[in-house]
C-alpha cells in the first residue's frame, strides 16, 4: 500500500492554483500508448470546534479531500457526469492541523462552460451556432434538474464548474467538477436549490446569453411544475439571491482592487 507522502508527491507537476488551504497540481503520466493527465488537489486546514467535538466523541474528522471523494462517488452512483476518481487520503499532521488530498483524471478535451460560451456564442450568431447554443442550454438545464432531483446540491454552482466538450454528433457532453462543498440531503431544501440556480444566473451575466436564453433554461429546468405561482415565486427568490451574490462579489472585488467582468443587469432569469 502506498504511503500518504508517496501519493501526494508532485515532482514535475504543474501548479494550477495555490493558497494556504488548497494546492492544485496537474501532472502527466506516460502510459504505454498514451499520456494520462492527473488532477491533484491537496487540502490543509485547522481544526474547528466541530472537528474537536467529532474527534472527542467519534475519533474521526472531516477533511476536504475525503468529503470531495465521497461526493464524487455519490454523483457516479446517481449517473451524474463528473470527474473520474483515482485516489484520496487524509491525515492529522499535528494537534489542530489536518491534511487531505483527492486525485482525479484530468478533463483533457473539456473546456470550462463560461470560456466555451464566450468563444462560441458571441453575437450575432448564424443559425447553426444558434441551434448549438440551444442544445447546450437544454443539456445544462436537464443536468441541473437531474442533480437536484437526486437530492444533491453543489453549493458552488458557477459556470466555471461545468466543463463541456462537443461530441461528433454535435451533442454537448457536460461534467460537473469541484464537489468539495456538495451536499446530499434526504429532503432537498429549496434554499439550496435556489442558491445553485442563483450562482448560475450570476455567472451567466459575463457570457453572451440573452434573456430569452435564460428563460429557456428555467422553463426546461422547471418542466413538470404546473403551478405557475410557485414557479414565479421561485424565480423571484433566484433573482433576489443572485443580486445578493453580485453585491457580495462587488464588495470583495473592490477590496482586492479588481474590476468585475459581470454586468450589473439582473433582469436575466438563470444560466
Amino acid at each position: 500500500m502506498a504511503s500518504y507522502d508517496a501519493l501526494i508527491k508532485t515532482d514535475g507537476a504543474t501548479p494550477v492554483t495555490y493558497n494556504w488551504d488548497k494546492r492544485i497540481f496537474l501532472s502527466k503520466l506516460q502510459d504505454r500508448e498514451q499520456a494520462i493527465m492527473l488532477y491533484s488537489k491537496r487540502h490543509r486546514s485547522r481544526f474547528s470546534i466541530l472537528d474537536w467535538c467529532r474527534w472527542l466523541i467519534r475519533k474521526r474528522i472531516v477533511t476536504g479531500g475525503m468529503k470531495e471523494w465521497d461526493n464524487i462517488l455519490a454523483f457516479h452512483a446517481r449517473s451524474l457526469p463528473t470527474v473520474t476518481p483515482v485516489a484520496a487520503g487524509e491525515r492529522i499532521v499535528s494537534a489542530g492541523l489536518k491534511e487531505s488530498f483527492v486525485v482525479t483524471l484530468g478533463l483533457d478535451e473539456f473546456t470550462p462552460l463560461d470560456d466555451y460560451m464566450k468563444a462560441r456564442f458571441a453575437f450575432p450568431l448564424e443559425k447553426a451556432r444558434l441551434r448549438e447554443k440551444r442544445r447546450l442550454i437544454r443539456a445544462a438545464a436537464q443536468l441541473t434538474r437531474q442533480m437536484h432531483w437526486a437530492r444533491l446540491n453543489h453549493r458552488d454552482y458557477y459556470l466555471c464548474h461545468l466543463f463541456v466538450r462537443c461530441e461528433e454528433d454535435g451533442k454537448p457532453d457536460l461534467r460537473i467538477i469541484d464537489l468539495q462543498r456538495a451536499g446530499h440531503r434526504m429532503v432537498p431544501f429549496r434554499r439550496w436549490l435556489i442558491k445553485d440556480l442563483a450562482e448560475l444566473q450570476y455567472s451567466s451575466l459575463a457570457v453572451p446569453l440573452s434573456d430569452w436564453d435564460r428563460l429557456r433554461f428555467y422553463a426546461i429546468y422547471s418542466a413538470g411544475n404546473t403551478n405557475r405561482m410557485l414557479r414565479r415565486k421561485m424565480l423571484r427568490r433566484i433573482l433576489r439571491k443572485s443580486r445578493a451574490i453580485g453585491t457580495h462579489d462587488a464588495r470583495r472585488q473592490r477590496r482586492r482592487g479588481i474590476q468585475s467582468d459581470a454586468p450589473s443587469s439582473l433582469f436575466c432569469i438563470t444560466l
